[in-house]
């Protein structure tokens, strides 16, 4: 059986934290770290396509029980 390909809207706000960067999902709380740009990329990159993966392999609709980040009034 193929699953039926999954579209979505996706932001995500990458920003500094002390020497690393930080990668904050803002349409679904996920988050990953990185030492660089590129390396905060590919970990949020595999975080969310790995959790998509657990989500499909124990067949529930990708990132269903993710809602959006928090807001932060500054």
């Amino acid at each position: 059986m193929t699953p039926k390909p999954v579209d979505f809207k996706l932001s995500v706000l990458l920003f500094r934290e002390g020497e690393g960067w930080i990668a904050q999902g803002l349409d679904y709380d996920i988050a990953a770290q990185g030492e660089t740009i590129g390396a905060v990329k590919d970990a949020f990159a595999r975080t969310f396509a790995g959790q998509v993966c657990v989500d499909l392999h124990h067949n529930i609709e990708p990132l269903s029980g993710f809602g959006p980040a928090p807001s932060l009034l500054v």
